[in-house]
């Protein structure tokens, strides 16, 4: 138990408020993961648009109301990240899940370096 003194009067945080302090700041995180696939996908001043909205990656309709997002996903657990199954495809209930960061790595798209093309008509 917490003891607060306020005005010279003692409150104390009982149990349930530090649980309910917990759930708002779990909550919190959950919020900004949600804000952030959301505006990746619809905001085009976004700075990761172009990988997402602009490939024509979208959220599903259920996920647009958070606490539906929130029902279906919850919080992350210690040590892993909110991923897409297949990244080719929109955020939905079938394709995420809990990834580790090495889980996420060998989850991407291919990469294709750009070729430079040097004066002369030349490429790297």
């Amino acid at each position: 138990m917490i003891m607060v003194a306020v005005k010279g009067m003692k409150w104390r945080v009982t149990p349930e408020r530090t649980a309910h302090q917990k759930f708002r700041q779990a909550t919190r995180k959950a919020y900004f993961r949600w804000q952030n696939m959301m505006r990746r996908c619809y905001d085009q001043k976004h700075p990761k648009f172009g990988l997402y909205g602009a490939r024509g990656i979208s959220v599903c309709d259920e996920w647009h109301d958070f606490y539906a997002y929130y029902r279906d996903v919850g919080d992350a657990p210690e040590g892993l990240s909110f991923d897409r199954v297949n990244n080719q495809g929109d955020y939905t209930p079938d394709n995420w899940r809990w990834a580790t960061p090495k889980e996420q790595i060998a989850n991407r798209r291919a990469y294709r370096p750009r070729r430079k093309k040097l004066p002369g008509g030349t490429t790297l």
